[in-house]
């Protein structure tokens, strides 16, 4: 009788920004532990330990990271310029990757996502000048969704670079991936230590994309710019702008910058 489970969930956000909050041995629930009595004296241990302590405050002050979720966004606008990149909306379920991983540029969004859209675009305070978004369904419409909300109408742009990553080998970047990991694999990309023959080279692809945007603004004379991708365009481009890499960005997650 095993279970795929821990005992106790703690606040993952507490945990990240704020170490001091682990300041006792804590038992954990793994997966090949069994459900005998040794499990339930140290499951009745922590849960009364836990409820010796004072509630977590409703006023506690999450520190996020430098992706942030929808919410969030919205707090760090700029009366001046703003360029916000987010991940697309939740997607449909009823499509299914290739062998690669990838989806098809044809993958809609699913009705949450629309419905996150709507959401989003009307707390949005400022009017968007212009979209940029990848060549896919799935950007197009929550950037659409966005803005219909918002009573915006800005012209639509797209930019190829917003999905599609160069690559020479395919096969040899999927398996470094494999053999080292993903993070190692970005970070040496990033540092050039990848040969040429594999990808591109990561300053090229970051300064082509950061050239168009750029000069879209510019023909539009744009103020806000909303530029809805893809979670590992996302990726590259945080640790171009703050060297940090994350392994996952969810649906709407994103990042705004005042200058490029």
């Amino acid at each position: 009788d095993q279970f795929t489970e821990l005992t106790y969930m703690i606040p993952i956000v507490e945990l990240a920004n704020h170490h001091k909050f682990i300041s006792w041995p804590l038992y954990f629930w793994e997966p090949t532990h069994k459900r005998d009595r040794n499990h339930k004296l140290k499951d009745k241990e922590i849960i009364s330990y836990l409820n010796s302590k004072k509630k977590y405050s409703k006023l506690l002050d999450y520190e996020f990271g430098v992706i942030k979720p929808a919410g969030e966004i919205l707090k760090v606008l700029s009366p001046d310029q703003n360029y916000i990149f987010m991940r697309h909306a939740e997607k449909s379920s009823e499509v299914l990757p290739n062998k690669n991983g990838f989806y098809s540029k044809n993958t809609s969004l699913s009705l949450n996502g629309i419905e996150n859209c709507k959401k989003w675009g009307k707390s949005l305070p400022i009017k968007i000048d212009l979209i940029i978004t990848s060549d896919t369904n799935r950007t197009i419409e929550t950037a659409k969704h966005i803005c219909n909300s918002n009573n915006s109408n800005p012209p639509l742009k797209i930019v190829k670079e917003l999905r599609k990553v160069k690559f020479y080998n395919l096969e040899k970047w999927e398996k470094m991936k494999k053999d080292h990991g993903y993070f190692w694999a970005i970070r040496n990309w990033a540092e050039n230590e990848i040969s040429e023959g594999i990808i591109i080279q990561f300053k090229e692809f970051i300064d082509k994309l950061i050239s168009q945007i750029l000069l879209l603004q510019k023909a539009q004379n744009a103020v806000n710019i909303l530029i809805i991708t893809h979670d590992h365009i996302l990726t590259y481009l945080t640790y171009h702008y703050f060297k940090e890499i994350l392994l996952k960005i969810n649906y709407l997650n994103g990042f705004v910058l005042h200058e490029l």
